[in-house]
């Protein structure tokens, strides 16, 4: 399916929406490409699309062996298990990014605001009180970074590729424009073209 649509905002700047849908045999894949015609001297904002949130809404799509979500999920002690292995497993595809409370906030509505704009491109989880130190030893030991208000956890792929984790302080990530730099960053992280992200189901793709 192809969609061009013209942006209400900015005069001559024309979007491009491409979804494709194949099957391997086991399970459906489908692929997002969002590009954009633009006029001259002019730059594309890197946002989310609200395709992709709806079709993580709707769909059960699954990131070694966890479901994506589009909303922000508590990790108590209970969850540290299946989150570490989550951590570790070479075949995640999704950035895991994980947020202290002090972040998510009581109300946990800021930590549902960043998972509402990384809704497809990374699993957003809150590391509450109880689960904090287990999971602090674990990113000390194993990911050779510290737990803080935030931090974030590549997939294999990309620290394969030169990906470092990170974590920031609660005051680097209540700044100005921290956000729109965190969405960027992992929105430009799911960039590459056709054949890398479809692999062998390029020859397979029903358009």
């Amino acid at each position: 399916m192809r969609r061009d649509s013209i942006d209400q905002k900015v005069a001559n700047r024309v979007w491009r929406t491409e979804v494709f849908v194949s099957d391997d045999g086991e399970s459906d894949l489908i692929g997002v490409r969002a590009s954009v015609a633009l006029g001259r001297n002019m730059v594309a904002p890197v946002e989310h699309s609200a395709l992709i949130a709806a079709l993580v809404k709707n769909c059960a799509f699954i990131d070694s062996k966890t479901r994506v979500q589009s909303r922000s999920r508590n990790v108590t002690t209970s969850d540290v298990t299946p989150v570490l292995d989550l951590l570790v497993a070479p075949t995640r595809t999704l950035p895991v990014l994980l947020l202290s409370p002090t972040v998510g906030g009581r109300s946990q509505s800021d930590a549902q605001n960043i998972a509402d704009r990384l809704a497809g491109f990374a699993h957003v989880l809150v590391v509450m009180p109880d689960a904090r130190a287990a999971v602090m030893q674990f990113l000390i030991k194993d990911r050779g970074v510290r737990l803080d208000a935030m931090t974030l956890c590549w997939p294999h792929a990309s620290t394969e590729r030169g990906a470092s984790d990170m974590s920031w302080d609660v005051a680097t990530v209540k700044g100005a424009g921290f956000i729109d730099f965190l969405e960027s960053a992992v929105i430009r992280s799911t960039v590459g073209t056709q054949d890398a992200w479809l692999g062998p189901l390029g020859d397979r793709l029903l358009r």
